[in-house]
């Protein structure tokens, strides 16, 4: 009597996403017969994937209905009735960032140089921010923050008298 093995390779284990349905791709076989379906259980209920004959692939779209850890059991079930398990920890973040801007003043900046210094703090309720992305009309790009604390030089490729805007 042997169970159907199961390997999830997509999500990772732990993963974050702000997406209420997530792509799973695995593999469920059985060295003696054809693992026939996985099964999906979460606490907020069940869906059924087929598993591809001979490649023992199966894959599909679940749901994570609401922000927080949702921990999903996987059961393979094979054609003699034998079933294997494996669990998913998949962590659904919708809570934004929240990006303040110390340097320059918010409020208004005058500059005749084509750079300026911005600096910042950001912080998110469930996550340690890596980095902070900006725009400005004419340019993107990447600051890195440590420790909730970014900076950076942008450069303001605007005519004279322009007014550039930087949105994070």
């Amino acid at each position: 009597k042997d169970s159907p093995v199961l390997a999830i390779t997509r999500p990772a284990n732990n993963e974050d996403t702000s997406a209420a349905l997530v792509w799973v791709e695995g593999t469920a076989v059985d060295t003696r017969v054809a693992v026939v379906y996985v099964t999906i259980t979460t606490a907020q209920g069940s869906c059924t994937l087929p598993v591809a004959a001979g490649t023992g692939i199966f894959s599909g779209l679940i749901p994570i209905p609401y922000a927080g850890s949702i921990t999903c059991t996987f059961t393979a079930r094979d054609s003699a009735t034998n079933t294997g398990s494996v669990l998913l920890v998949v962590n659904r973040d919708t809570a934004a960032p929240v990006i303040t801007v110390t340097q320059p003043d918010t409020n208004g900046y005058d500059t005749s140089t084509a750079t300026v210094n911005v600096r910042g703090t950001v912080t998110d309720a469930n996550d340690t921010p890596q980095y902070v992305t900006y725009g400005t009309g004419y340019d993107t790009g990447i600051l890195s923050a440590v420790n909730g604390v970014f900076g950076g030089v942008v450069p303001l490729a605007a005519a004279a008298g322009e007014t550039v805007t930087i949105t994070f």
